[in-house]
């Protein structure tokens, strides 16, 4: 399965498609939008499709006069678990790769379990979170985890790196492991080496550029067979019924703003497509990140609005893609039908998807909305426009991104512009 971590961190395998559109639906009646065909996906395997599969090791072994100067300070090294010393040498698993889409010859990899730094005084470091950032040619180098952010350990020189995307697989064998500066000061400054009143005043061997051992890293990974090709999926929403009496919508413009962590995620990998009369807006910078289209505009169909129940039925088509092949993530909607009535607002769209997302080509409820804390609602002779209507993860899902973007959790919002018939 895929991990989507908010505000993109890390990924994990993907059950997550079926989490968000597995949602509980209000019972109401509803009145059917035309069915149109399937959009046929292309697989990003061919051949197998499915989840992917990691496996490997990576060794980072000290040397003997590094572990016998840190035995004169009081220290010894250890591995935290699933990290091992079983052969002697510190191994640790690898539990993800990646190769970069733009540029071949960089790659990372991270890596389960950590290093332990401790004496016997209950001082200790613990190195976790490991992630070898790896560059042909370049600067490789590793990094740790430091409370929320990440701090750059070692820097690798040399050694003989080998990436081969179109296999999957990585090696890097016998790069030289050196402390950088800020590695050093973290690991002197936790274990009270060469501050004043300590009783261990040398730094060394904690100094920058100081040569901690060696490093060598096996990884690969490949796509698993999917089993499910189709998925399964849950029961469609009830259509929408029309009531007597309600008027017919001459025109309507309809936008949906996807949530920014999602299309930072996507635009990491494959990124978007719009079909079927569907397109992007142009493409925003947000926070110094690359160029992504956030929101999406589909063409309107048909629809209708009743006075007095206060509800509207709008349909539109058009479709969006959604494709993250490094991941698995290969999914489109389209066809969206929105409903806005009061807190059961929402917006449905039809959902297809295969590899390590599969859905059966059906109506799915995507997001609730949260029709009255739209951002502005305003009325102009037979024309009203929404905007900013919130989304939602709807209440009753199961597995909602992994549980990542928790029930309630905002997804998105949803601009509206509805011109009324007589």
């Amino acid at each position: 399965m895929i991990r989507l971590i908010p505000n993109v961190l890390e990924v994990r395998p993907p059950g997550w498609l079926a989490g968000l559109l597995v949602v509980a639906i209000a019972a109401v009646g509803m009145s059917a939008a035309p069915a149109r065909a399937a959009t046929p996906l292309v697989p990003c395997d061919p051949v197998n499709g499915g989840k992917v599969l990691i496996d490997g090791e990576a060794t980072i072994v000290p040397k003997v006069n590094f572990r016998k100067k840190l035995s004169r300070l009081g220290l010894r090294l250890s591995t935290v678990t699933p990290g091992n010393n079983f052969t002697g040498r510190p191994t640790f698993p690898v539990a993800y790769l990646s190769f970069d889409q733009k540029d071949p010859g960089l790659s990372r990899v991270k890596l389960a379990g950590g290093i332990k730094f401790s004496d016997g005084a209950g001082a200790r470091v613990r190195l976790t979170s490991l992630k070898a950032v790896l560059e042909k040619g370049g600067k490789s180098y590793v990094t740790a985890r430091k409370g929320a952010n990440k701090l750059r350990i070692f820097d690798l020189r040399g050694g003989r790196l080998k990436p081969k995307q179109e296999d999957g697989e990585l090696k890097l064998s016998g790069a030289k492991t050196v402390l950088t500066g800020a590695g050093a000061k973290f690991l002197r400054d936790r274990l009270g080496i060469g501050t004043e009143g300590s009783a261990r005043r040398s730094p060394a061997p904690l100094r920058k550029g100081a040569r901690y051992g060696k490093t060598t890293i096996f990884a690969y990974r490949q796509l698993a067979a999917n089993t499910n090709p189709e998925g399964e999926a849950p029961d469609p929403p009830p259509e929408i019924v029309r009531p007597d009496g309600a008027k017919s919508l001459l025109s309507a413009e309809i936008k949906w703003r996807v949530r920014d962590s999602f299309i930072r995620y996507i635009g990491s990998g494959d990124g978007t497509r719009t079909e079927d009369g569907a397109y992007g807006d142009p493409s925003q910078a947000i926070d110094g990140g690359p160029l992504l289209t956030y929101a999406f505009n589909f063409p309107f169909s048909s629809g209708w609005t009743d006075g007095p129940s206060d509800r509207t039925a709008v349909y539109g088509s058009g479709l969006v893609g959604f494709r993250y092949c490094q991941n698995t993530i290969n999914f489109t909607v389209s066809d969206p039908e929105i409903e806005l009535n009061g807190d059961s607002s929402q917006l449905i769209f039809r959902v297809n998807g295969i590899d390590g997302t599969p859905y059966p080509d059906s109506r799915a409820v995507v997001v609730g909305l949260r029709l009255s804390e739209a951002a502005l609602v305003e009325t102009l002779g037979d024309t009203t426009t929404y905007t900013g209507i919130p989304g939602y993860i709807p209440e009753g899902s199961t597995g909602v991104f992994a549980d990542i973007y928790p029930v309630g959790d905002d997804f998105g919002s949803l601009d509206l512009t509805l011109t009324e018939g007589p």
